[in-house]
């Protein structure tokens, strides 16, 4: 039971760095598209 406890929580946090990072980069270029939108 531990062990599978852990192995989920481990699949969680995986996940979820997973998607911040997805969502990190996506902001990011957002970021840069907005700054070249400004800069034309």
């Amino acid at each position: 039971n531990g062990i599978l406890y852990i192995r989920g929580w481990f699949w969680f946090a995986t996940s979820a760095n997973l998607f911040a990072g997805i969502e990190c980069r996506w902001w990011e270029e957002e970021k840069v598209k907005g700054f070249l939108y400004n800069g034309l």
